[in-house]
């Protein structure tokens, strides 16, 4: 195959004429000049089968040849048409005043002009086809706005429980409030308040009724009621001669209490 180089406002094109003399466009240097990022994607979606075919020519070193995707004339006008560039018609135009004619004064290719009842036909069908396109994709950004409105609704559903969620805190939030230390802590000094108790005895039902267990004669809560947020601690830092160390201070987090408060009422959680 012969491959002649074209060049349009500094941009190469190169056009390779087959063994019938029929000129072949490199696919990638056509959607280059029209403003097609993504080549090989536009020619499979856009081009017809028989207006594509690879074709080999020389690797710009000159020592081997490589094969690449070409498009004859009809899909260069597919192309033309369906690209937003202004300066696609620019382009046709430079096509068929300059690119064609060259080509046809050396000889190389030899079909007749195209007549202009011919050219209309073909900018015709290739009008449908872009409005079939446009269509297209019209309906998918339908589906899309479909699909987006659902999103909407399922976040408006989720926002509506938060919402919930945050008004059924509030009053827990506020009823305990006075006793929360900036770590949202709640003292057992402060919870055997609210308990009718006094913290050794509200401690010592925690072991008795198994929230807590003695380690190193301290009481700690077991790992799953800290893990339900019942329980929490904070480090409180220790001086211990000259070394400082931060020492684990356990209470009661707010949903801690209040699930103690309801125990107690109903008689399940008994303080001696």
């Amino acid at each position: 195959m012969d491959l002649t180089l074209f060049n349009y406002h500094g941009k190469d094109v190169r056009v390779v004429m087959d063994k019938d003399g029929n000129p072949w466009w490199v696919a990638k240097d056509v959607c280059g000049v029209l403003g097609y990022a993504n080549p090989r994607d536009v020619v499979k979606r856009l081009v017809r089968p028989q207006q594509k075919r690879g074709v080999w020519i020389p690797y710009p070193s000159g020592n081997t040849e490589i094969e690449v995707k070409a498009i004859n004339e009809g899909g260069l006008y597919r192309l033309i048409m369906k690209s937003s560039k202004k300066e696609a018609i620019d382009f046709q135009d430079w096509v068929t005043d300059t690119v064609l004619p060259s080509i046809r004064k050396t000889g190389s290719y030899q079909h007749e002009p195209k007549s202009n009842t011919e050219l209309i036909a073909m900018l015709a069908t290739n009008a449908v086809e872009h409005e079939k396109e446009v269509k297209r994709i019209a309906n998918v950004q339908v589906e899309t706005n479909k699909r987006v409105d659902k999103v909407d609704d399922k976040v408006e559903y989720v926002n509506h429980k938060l919402e919930e969620v945050k008004s059924d805190l509030a009053p827990r939030v506020e009823k305990y409030e006075k006793f929360v230390n900036a770590d949202g802590i709640i003292s057992y000094k402060d919870a055997s308040t609210v308990l009718g108790t006094g913290p050794i005895k509200l401690v010592r039902a925690f072991v008795l009724q198994k929230y807590m267990f003695r380690r190193g004669g301290k009481s700690v809560p077991y790992q799953k009621y800290i893990d339900k947020k019942l329980f929490d601690c904070r480090l409180v830092p220790v001086q211990i001669g000259r070394e400082t160390i931060n020492k684990p201070q356990w209470g009661l987090t707010p949903d801690g209490l209040d699930y103690f408060v309801e125990k107690a009422k109903s008689g399940a959680f008994e303080v001696r």
